[in-house]
């Protein structure tokens, strides 16, 4: 299974900016996990979540840059989570952060649910900006006006979660997670490591970069930004 190319490029190229700017995951996220055995976090990217996860832990990640920063934090193993290098029953918990909507879902689901001991933990979280907030509205209008996929940020995950008859009914859990001491250089950062930005062409990314820095230019620093967190977690059904 291969990598969806803009995902590949843009985080290739972006991978420092995506280590800079992007947020960390509240404690909730470890409060729906085992505090033990082995937790297996699939498309780890730089590791956000990966270095907060107690247990043994392993990081898989398809692409080199990413992989290279989150294996500061853990072992770190190339792959996808459509083909999983790792035997039956191995895991306490998966977990994906920030990263589910690249896959070919109802694959990974079930590569998951192989990798799963019984009643094993499936965990999917997202930090989404908050966009109850004006210059975070503006910031999202700017980056998605180039966002190739568009429709993935409306799917049903608990539904495409249940579809697959592999898991327990998904609980949904919702935290507000500000980033504190942000910059405006910081919130430029995170605008440039969206993946289809960094993978674009570079008057796209400079258009984006000139007009991000627009919206933040009054922001007085330090400040936060503002996210919450969606948790989406349940368990292999048997």
């Amino acid at each position: 299974m291969t990598v969806n190319p803009v995902a590949s490029a843009g985080f290739e190229r972006g991978a420092g900016e995506y280590e800079r700017a992007r947020p960390s995951y509240p404690a909730a996220v470890l409060d729906l996990l085992p505090s033990n055995g082995t937790i297996i976090d699939v498309a780890a990217g730089t590791g956000k979540l990966t270095r907060m996860l107690p247990g043994d832990v392993v990081a898989i990640e398809p692409v080199a840059a990413m992989r290279s920063i989150a294996a500061t934090f853990a072992a770190t193993v190339a792959g996808t989570a459509e083909r999983l290098p790792l035997r039956d029953a191995c895991a306490d918990a998966v977990t994906v952060a920030q990263a589910f909507h690249w896959f070919d879902a109802p694959v990974a689901l079930a590569e998951m649910a192989r990798v799963l001991r019984p009643f094993g933990t499936l965990l999917l979280v997202w930090n989404e900006r908050d966009k109850r907030v004006p210059w975070v509205i503006e910031m999202s209008r700017i980056i998605h006006a180039h966002d190739p996929n568009a429709y993935l940020h409306d799917i049903d995950w608990p539904s495409t979660i249940a579809a697959s008859g592999l898991f327990t009914p998904v609980e949904t859990v919702l935290v507000d997670n500000p980033q504190p001491g942000a910059t405006r250089q910081l919130v430029v950062d995170r605008a440039a490591s969206t993946s289809y930005i960094a993978a674009g062409p570079a008057n796209v990314r400079d258009d984006v970069i000139r007009e991000v820095t627009a919206v933040v230019a009054d922001l007085e620093e330090p400040f936060d930004f503002p996210y919450v967190t969606q948790i989406f977690t349940c368990r292999r059904a048997c």
